[in-house]
């Protein structure tokens, strides 16, 4: 069972850079379309990038859960 869950991780750290470096790709069109003329404005840069922003934070606070990197929030307070 180790193994499995090794393997996920493993393969949930490949797909967070993979979504990343995809991210990149609509965001770096949205800014070069604000400032450069030939390049055209798509509407599907902006839908694509919001996808994989959220599949980007779903993954890596999976990920950031699996290696103890994510933080707890305290409510209530435990009387010493």
């Amino acid at each position: 069972m180790s193994a499995l869950l090794r393997f996920a991780h493993r393969a949930l750290i490949v797909l967070l850079a993979l979504t990343v470096l995809i991210l990149m790709i609509p965001v770096t069109m949205q800014i070069g379309s604000r400032y450069f003329e030939w390049i055209p404005r798509y509407m599907w840069t902006e839908e694509m990038s919001r996808f994989f922003f959220i599949w980007m934070v779903l993954i890596g606070a999976t990920v950031g859960v699996r290696e103890g990197l994510h933080f707890d929030v305290d409510i209530w307070v435990n009387p010493g």
